[in-house]
């Protein structure tokens, strides 16, 4: 039975942040842990999860390397990416047109009518965007 504080989790070689882990169950027989994959570049990564004990002086976990558990995992990242807009900023009173290539932005035949725009205009956020 563990705390979040008794597993170091790797991703890679990355020790995770605690606030990114949360041990949903644990008992004897299994435990069920969730987390917040870190801010990479799609890669093959190796994850690690290996229970120990906190040292109380050091406050680091001293892992208990006979009960570790690992898997592969693959992160792709789907969502959308502004890849470049023209022109990047318009002094006007309105009336031009602004055009945007984005990566990822959704299924095949994705309809106008099915995006949202947001555009800030100056420290004021609008949601009024023709499509």
């Amino acid at each position: 039975v563990y705390r979040r504080s008794e597993v170091l989790v790797l991703f890679g070689a990355d020790v995770l942040d605690s606030d990114d882990v949360r041990i949903e169950s644990s008992s004897l027989a299994s435990s069920t842990v969730s987390m917040i994959y870190p801010n990479s570049a799609p890669v093959l990564r190796t994850v690690s999860l290996t229970p120990g004990v906190m040292n109380v002086s050091t406050l680091l976990v001293q892992p208990l390397t006979s009960n570790k558990a690992s898997f592969k995992f693959n992160f792709i990242d789907t969502r959308p990416k502004l890849v470049s807009s023209n022109p990047f900023e318009v002094y006007s009173t309105g009336g031009d047109t602004i055009t945007a290539f984005v990566l990822n932005l959704g299924v095949l035949g994705l309809k106008a009518s099915e995006i949202a725009v947001s555009v800030q205009l100056a420290d004021t956020a609008a949601m009024s965007v023709t499509t």
